[in-house]
């Protein structure tokens, strides 16, 4: 069965992309508070 370890990659691909997008999305989050905490101590 040489279409397994093909498969089992590709998932382990599929879930390393999505949790760095997640890692990234999260540290725009983040970093969009931190930059408007910023604005109003400056204000």
């Amino acid at each position: 069965m040489p279409l397994f370890p093909i498969f089992v990659f590709h998932c382990f691909f599929i879930i390393i992309i999505y949790s760095f997008s997640y890692v990234c999305y999260i540290l725009d989050y983040y970093k969009n508070i931190f930059i408007h905490d910023g604005f109003y101590i400056y204000l």
